[in-house]
């Protein structure tokens, strides 16, 4: 039993560290405010730089979907509704999950990698040698810029997301966005609009937790970057799939 027990033990204190660690970090930047210069810095970093590939990853999303979509509902006679369609999808689900994919693969392991390189070349203990929490000087500023960010990029995605599926479609112009239109419901909106806040949050933490915890010199930080890339995914889709039955409960849709 032991060979199951200690894995299932492992996961729960690993799990229980990473919760302390968020904790501490996010209120780390709320107890002393984060200047202005790091959340500039930060913002143009991951999330300026962010911007093609999230308007890319949109574009191409909703072109395929349109592709295959408007066939499918044109056999029911309700092609018309393919921007609505189209939009609901961006919006809710579409929009906020390539965001956080995008971001997981391009800011998350790059922060796993600068702070597990950190770790290794001593700077993050010469950082506690200065009377300095490494956690508020390094990991809260990434956390609280990142979390912000997030939904300002997912906004990008899903109007990048849009214009992909309408150039992709065969439905007139007027009748594509107006029906697009209709799909930006408060019930909508809530839900895709509430998601990135929390991938944008939980990315952060997670990278910032594997950096700074990085050991084992080089290949540390490699194991770190792939930690912090798969645990990602992993919960990026779990958390949707919750936040998804807590809006419907919600909101009823």
């Amino acid at each position: 039993m032991d060979f199951l027990l200690k894995p299932i033990l492992k996961t729960f204190t690993g799990l229980g560290d990473f919760c302390t660690f968020a904790a501490r970090s996010t209120w780390a930047g709320i107890r002393h405010p984060i200047k202005l210069s790091e959340f500039i810095e930060f913002f143009d970093s991951l999330g300026v730089k962010s911007i093609p590939v999230v308007i890319a990853a949109g574009f191409f999303s909703g072109f395929s979907i349109s592709l295959f979509l408007e066939g499918e509902l044109d056999q029911y006679g309700a092609k018309m509704t393919l921007g609505r369609v189209i939009g609901v999808t961006a919006i809710r689900e579409m929009g906020p999950m390539v965001v956080a994919l995008m971001l997981t693969g391009r800011v998350g392991a790059s922060i796993a990698a600068q702070l597990g390189s950190m770790k290794i070349g001593n700077q993050v203990d010469a950082i506690i040698a200065l009377g300095q929490d490494p956690e508020r000087k390094l990991a809260a500023p990434r956390i609280w810029a990142l979390t912000l960010l997030c939904p300002m990029l997912t906004v990008i995605a899903i109007l990048a997301t849009l214009v992909g599926g309408f150039l992709a479609s065969t439905v007139g112009t007027g009748m594509f966005w107006y029906q697009a239109q209709m799909s930006m419901y408060f019930r909508h909106l809530t839900s895709g609009l509430t998601k990135p806040f929390v991938f944008g949050w939980m990315i952060a933490a997670v990278s910032c937790y594997f950096g700074l915890r990085t050991e084992n010199g080089v290949v540390g930080v490699g194991k770190a970057v792939s930690n912090t890339v798969v645990v990602c995914c992993v919960f990026i889709f779990v958390t949707n799939a919750l936040l998804g039955m807590l809006m419907i409960l919600w909101t009823g849709f």
